[in-house]
């Protein structure tokens, strides 16, 4: 906590909180003294980035809370100031238009400064089961999400936010309790947002989630926007105004559920020491899991409402109905295609190799499931919504891109007919590069191994399956010494003209520069002597079957990874390096 005796030079951060003796904020700004409430036009862009995940807080409450705090009719507790800096930090980090509502001075390091404070403040706080305790490490676990290679501090922000939600009771029933009606659904929607963000961290460390539902009795939110509730009661949406952004958080949290059962039956072990133990004498039984998983999606599906199966924009009232059922539709596809892509990975494990003309009904459906989740995501950079998506949508993008070239190796004429999309799904992961530094390092990644992998000359099914397994994992990066949170400079340099003209597909507001791909050269060989060091999730025993496989487009690319997609496309002869290698005619059809 920042002692008001400090000058700002002393402090480093007088200039974004002050709070004196008695625990009352004194002012937040530069040196001059820029009051506090200054700061309620950046809040007010909170429920922007709250969609961007889920819509956790009670905006009416939070800005209503905010104001009594800056009066001095609320005290200003460590972990209230900690929940308002780290949701400043977000904000600031995820909302473009926010940073135009700071000082000059303080736009190009706010966020990392609201980070940095609202740790401090957590530190000192001294009731850590306060509700603003457990919000503030949420919301700093979102704001480390993608932040740099490690996945360190976003795994201890959720774990020691999990562990104070089930000791203060977020995962039981809200009857349990007496509470109004706001602190009830803002404590309900902080738990489904730990267990979102917990499954999707399960998949991408590949670990066992958290948090298991069969021991839990919340109940789900209320779809209704926050205006509808109130200290008293909940009232009734009408039916012209739906609550789009909270009825797609519900649906994907669904999804959410289905997903975690389908990862425990991906990576559940053949044999364990407790099976002996077990009292459950059922069989294990991964296909009839993923049947009923496929129907119960496909149940999700048929009962989403009209406002959340829109696929196509003819009217400006329709913006908000369109990117969240793209968000429900993604995140559906994207469970659908880890079990498409396992049960490709069963069939190579059981079958002999097929001739290489045949195309088999798994592939088939792997490769429809993958292009889906692309074309997707490209038509939300087509309406200038990608930036609007969350982290997610990086693992989504790279499953979909992994599976795709597990797709390819089963069949090299599915390696001929979608490298284009594959080229597509590595520049969705540049674009989200911007506010996710990480989704680089993923798009280097991809771009080597699409480059290195023999699509000719697979030798067995086994050495297929292998392979297939490795980039069944989202690839982890490296930790090394000089990694940083901070973008470089060289990162936000726009593409040499000398590349060519932008593609007409470029033309979103947040495509407006493309950066090179990989202007560092990347430190390993992803299959040297037959591992893949880049990867900490991977087992030796799977690695160890990999030949390094034998280049078949050398002669046309060399290695050089500062290459733009569209020279990229060019090696491969998919285009002329002054022409798009995306070709759509109809933008908002769904393949």
């Amino acid at each position: 906590m920042v002692d008001r005796t400090q000058t700002p030079s002393e402090s480093g951060k007088a200039h974004l909180l002050m709070i004196d003796q008695d625990d009352q904020i004194v002012y937040s700004g530069p040196s001059t003294g820029m009051p506090l409430f200054a700061r309620l036009g950046l809040l007010q862009t909170v429920e922007v980035s709250e969609t961007l995940f889920f819509p956790v807080l009670h905006s009416p409450s939070l800005l209503s809370e905010f104001v009594a705090v800056t009066k001095r009719r609320l005290i200003c507790t460590a972990q209230y100031g900690a929940f308002l800096m780290s949701i400043l930090a977000v904000t600031v980090r995820l909302v473009e238009n926010a940073k135009l509502l700071l000082p000059p001075s303080e736009r190009e390091q706010a966020s990392e400064s609201y980070f940095e404070l609202a740790q401090e403040l957590l530190r000192s706080s001294k009731n850590k089961l306060d509700i603003r305790h457990i919000l503030a490490l949420y919301h700093l676990a979102l704001f480390s999400e993608g932040r740099n290679s490690s996945t360190g501090p976003v795994s201890s922000f959720v774990a020691e936010a999990i562990g104070l939600a089930f000791t203060t009771g977020l995962h039981r029933s809200t009857t349990d309790f007496k509470m109004d009606p706001v602190t009830l659904q803002i404590r309900t929607r902080l738990f489904w947002a730990l267990y979102s963000l917990d499954i999707s961290l399960a998949y991408s460390q590949g670990r066992p989630p958290l948090i298991k539902l069969s021991e839990c009795s919340v109940e789900l939110p209320v779809i209704v926007d926050n205006e509808f509730i109130t200290k008293t009661a909940i009232l009734s949406q009408p039916e012209s105004s739906p609550p789009v952004p909270m009825a797609a958080a519900v649906k994907i949290t669904e999804v959410y559920m289905v997903l975690e059962q389908v990862l425990s039956a991906i990576n559940a072990p053949s044999k364990t020491a407790a099976a002996a133990f077990s009292l459950d004498d059922r069989p294990f039984e991964r296909n009839d899991i993923f049947i009923r998983a496929q129907e119960r999606l496909d149940q999700i599906e048929r009962n989403l409402p009209p406002y959340l199966t829109q696929v196509n924009i003819t009217s400006s009232r329709q913006i908000s109905k369109f990117f969240h059922s793209s968000r429900v539709r993604a995140t559906s596809q994207f469970v659908r295609t880890l079990i498409a892509r396992q049960a490709l990975i069963d069939g190579l494990d059981a079958n002999p190799p097929l001739v290489d003309e045949e195309i088999d009904s798994p592939t088939s459906e792997a490769c429809r499931l993958s292009i889906d989740i692309i074309k997707t995501y490209s038509r939300l950079r087509h309406t200038g919504h990608l930036r609007y998506c969350s982290f997610q949508a990086v693992s989504h993008i790279t499953a979909a891109a992994h599976t795709l070239i597990a797709c390819m190796l089963r069949n090299s004429n599915l390696a001929f007919e979608h490298r284009p999309d594959l080229l597509t799904a590595i520049d969705l992961l540049l674009v989200m590069s911007s506010p996710f530094p990480s989704a680089k390092t993923v798009a280097q990644l991809l771009v080597q191994v699409s480059r290195t992998l023999d699509y000719h000359h697979g030798s067995t099914s086994q050495t297929e399956a292998a392979a297939i397994r490795v980039l069944a994992r989202k690839f982890a990066p490296s930790t090394t010494s000089n990694s940083s949170p901070q973008t470089s400079a060289s990162d936000k340099q726009p593409v040499s003209s000398s590349f060519g003209p932008a593609p007409p597909w470029q033309s979103g507001d947040n495509t407006t520069v493309l950066p090179q791909l990989g202007i560092e050269a990347l430190q390993t060989n992803p299959f040297a002597s037959g591992g893949f060091s880049a990867d900490r999730n991977h087992s030796s025993s799977i690695l160890d079957t990999l030949a390094p496989p034998q280049s078949g487009h050398s002669a046309d690319i060399p290695p050089n990874y500062a290459l733009t997609t569209e020279e990229l496309a060019y090696g491969w002869n998919l285009s002329s390096p002054s022409t798009s290698f995306v070709t759509e005619s109809n933008p908002w059809a769904v393949a």
